[in-house]
């Protein structure tokens, strides 16, 4: 009897530690992102967004764009971009990324991109 509570102890102990090691990695791979930054140089039209159940949202632009870290991490990045404006030809986008989504983006001044950065688009 000991041997069976010792063993179903073990089992959901196991079970524990597989449930939590795969959340964390979702987590991580999801949720925690890198900061990149982009030059915007193309003009892109609005599409229409709609919910699940058809309904209109409003309009997007998407940017595909190729950003760079302060450490020359290159990343292919589709930039979502919802507001009544879209970015101007030319601004810099620091856009913050994890491996499975665009968490935030914001326009940026040219003095806040890193300088090795800013050659890659020279």
């Amino acid at each position: 009897m000991k041997f069976i509570k010792w063993f179903l102890a073990a089992v959901v102990l196991t079970a524990l530690i597989i449930v939590g090691a795969t959340s964390f990695n979702y987590y991580q791979d999801t949720y925690v992102g890198k900061d990149y930054f982009t030059k915007i140089t193309q003009s892109v039209d609005p599409k229409e967004e709609v919910a699940d159940d058809g309904t209109k949202i409003g309009e997007i632009y998407e940017y595909s764009v190729t950003g760079y870290s302060a450490d020359n991490d290159k990343c292919d990045l589709i930039i979502p971009w919802r507001g009544e404006n879209k970015i101007p030809k030319g601004a810099w986008v620091k856009v913050n990324a994890s491996k499975k989504r665009v968490i935030s983006e914001e326009i940026v001044n040219a003095k806040d991109v890193p300088k090795n950065v800013k050659s890659q688009f020279d």
